[in-house]
């Protein structure tokens, strides 16, 4: 079991993916940044579990797929056995199904291989501080194609949550943290705890990763053009 990174402590990470070219490039990525070490690689699931459990990094960067194994699976795994570990799903498919299922996982974060250097950086500080980071494209699609206004399910739930809490909740969804919400909202990012705390206790979840994916699948999140503003 591991802490978070000291104030001086680099980040940890372990890179798995099946294609050479592919951890070079993202190892590349953290090479000359002193905030960030890679403790190792994988080119596989079991690999990468044995990582996991070996160094215990503070972020393993996953790819969705590796050859014969499936990397949600490793993640899940991973969550099981290093729960400590944060997982950030790495792939090059723009698939809004692999975005859910890395969400229903419990993965911290979901990049594509072509995104920019800054973002990789950007989204392991974000997920190190205890932020979700899911590519923005990919979650506005999802909420866009999975919306099923007239679900009955939805209704249901829905009619159970305060407008407050539908507010709160919408925000979650594309990703925004307490403190944006509570700026947002003109309210204090404790009372935004409380009503996180209360969502996830009527959407029968665990946590506001797994609010969101609910959320999302029951049709509850507002629609693309009526994105909240960051």
């Amino acid at each position: 079991m591991h802490s978070a990174a000291g104030p001086h402590e680099p980040i940890r990470l372990v890179i798995a993916d099946d294609q050479e070219l592919s951890r070079g490039g993202l190892r590349s990525f953290f090479m000359h940044d002193s905030a960030f070490v890679v403790q190792g690689e994988a080119e596989n699931g079991d690999e990468a579990l044995r990582l996991c459990k070996e160094l215990q990094p503070h972020i393993l960067l996953l790819d969705i797929r590796m050859g014969q194994s499936d990397g949600l699976h490793v993640a899940g795994q991973i969550r099981e056995i290093c729960p400590d570990v944060h997982i950030v799903m790495v792939t090059m498919h723009e698939d809004v199904q692999y975005l859910i299922e890395s969400m229903r996982v419990g993965a911290k974060g979901f990049l594509l291989k072509d995104t920019r250097r800054s973002e990789f950086l950007s989204t392991v500080r974000k997920v190190m501080q205890g932020e979700t980071a899911f590519n923005a494209q990919l979650m506005t699609r999802a909420i866009y194609g999975l919306t099923k206004a007239s679900s009955p399910r939805a209704m249901n739930v829905g009619e159970s949550l305060t407008t407050r809490e539908k507010e709160v909740l919408t925000r979650i969804a594309y990703g925004q943290t307490n403190r944006q919400i509570a700026a947002a909202l003109n309210i204090s990012p404790a009372t935004v705890k409380v009503h996180v705390e209360h969502l996830i206790a009527k959407l029968g979840v665990t946590g506001r990763t797994q609010a969101a994916v609910r959320a999302i699948e029951l049709g509850m999140v507002t629609s693309p053009n009526s994105t909240p503003e960051q």
